[in-house]
């Protein structure tokens, strides 16, 4: 076992909350991940929804959890909506993600299934499982799948839509919410998503249930207008630029290396 000072990096703990494969998930966490961590020390995160969650799980004081944030490409944090708005005769909202089933894009789907009239762009690599869940839904004719696009051409994607939907009941952190937002693109979610609030805050539109209902009622009300354009301060950009995350990384490397000795824990 070294004894060189190590940093770990923990994204999330989703894995911990899904059924599928949970019990293996759960001793290989348990057994491997929780003791990698304790030697460390110190574990770097990307937001403070997963900071307080991994915090929970650890329950050891010993351990530092800091919360080095996300970013996300200059495609989105250099643009904005006016200057990269295309004329579009469809109102569309998008859907940028997997099909994994805390999306909740079944949900998504049935939601838009309840209102004809609502058109939906998905980004995504699932391609297949989506076009499985779109004739599920009976939405074929109202859904356009996109995969493998560049950041260019998702910040026009992103700036074109009424809004971007994240219907997700938990997430590490949200990319497509900070992408959405710097190209000043509303967002609808769900409040219980805390790691999606953190971001959003006051920006986006929040629904009380994850519901089909609900949700697709809060569609339907955003399809009747032109979408609220959002806007973002500089200094919220700068929050969610690579520079700003280098930043924070470096911090927490000088800080370990300048401290006392670590002790061996192995």
């Amino acid at each position: 076992m070294t004894r060189a000072s190590q940093i770990i990096t923990l994204h999330d703990l989703i894995h911990l909350s899904q059924t599928e494969h949970y019990t293996a998930k759960r001793a290989y966490y348990a057994k491997i991940v929780r003791p990698t961590v304790q030697r460390s020390g110190l574990v770097l995160t990307v937001s403070e929804t997963s900071k307080s969650a991994i915090e929970n799980w650890l329950d050891d004081p010993t351990v530092t959890v800091i919360n080095a944030g996300n970013g996300c490409s200059s495609a989105f944090l250099s643009a904005d909506r006016i200057h990269l708005s295309k004329p579009d005769r469809t109102k569309y909202f998008l859907y940028v993600g997997n099909s994994k089933p805390h999306k909740n894009l079944k949900l998504l789907l049935s939601s838009i299934a309840m209102n004809r009239s609502l058109n939906l762009k998905i980004v995504s690599n699932d391609v297949s499982q989506i076009q499985s869940m779109c004739r599920e839904t009976a939405t074929e004719n109202q859904v356009e799948i996109k995969s493998d696009i560049t950041d260019d051409d998702l910040a026009v994607l992103y700036a074109n839509a009424v809004a971007t939907v994240i219907p997700s009941s938990v997430e590490g952190f949200g990319l497509p919410a900070v992408e959405s937002l710097a190209v000043g693109a509303p967002v609808v979610y769900w409040h219980g998503c805390e790691s999606v609030r953190e971001i959003v805050g006051e920006r986006g539109i929040a629904i009380d249930r994850l519901s089909t209902e609900e949700l697709s009622s809060a569609l339907t009300a955003l399809s009747h207008g032109e979408g609220a354009p959002v806007t973002v301060s500089a200094e919220w950009k700068e929050r969610y630029s690579w520079d700003n995350v280098a930043s924070n990384v470096h911090t927490a490397i000088v800080d370990l290396a300048s401290g006392p000795p670590r002790l061996d824990r192995s």
